[in-house]
């Protein structure tokens, strides 16, 4: 996966790039569809600090936010609210299929002999 990262009103880190990769990275990995792109945002505002990840490719077109006191609090958050999104898009793309094939096997039990 790519990355690519913004600092808004916020001294840039590599510590910071870093922590937020491997925290996407191992909530990403879990899954059969891989996303190719995230683009991860870290703004100021007085004294909240957000973390923003919109993460696209592989069918997928997804954003989560998190705003807290402290930076990296703020990624775990956001990486958590990933992970969830990720899981439901799993859930639709698992049961889409099924309810298609249950959908199919009905009308063909429907058409009288």
């Amino acid at each position: 996966m790519q990355f690519a990262f913004t600092f808004r009103h916020l001294d840039h880190s590599d510590a910071l790039q870093k922590f937020a990769k491997e925290k996407l990275l191992s909530e990403t990995e879990k899954f059969e569809f891989k996303p190719l792109e995230a683009q991860v945002t870290f703004d100021q505002k007085g004294d909240l600090l957000t973390a923003q990840c919109h993460i696209f490719g592989g069918g997928i077109d997804l954003t989560a936010e998190a705003t807290k006191d402290d930076i990296y609090k703020a990624v775990d958050s956001m990486a958590a609210k990933m992970a969830r999104q990720l899981r439901k898009e799993k859930g639709k793309r698992k049961h889409h299929h099924d309810s298609q094939f249950v959908h199919h096997n009905l009308k063909l039990a429907e058409v009288p002999l």
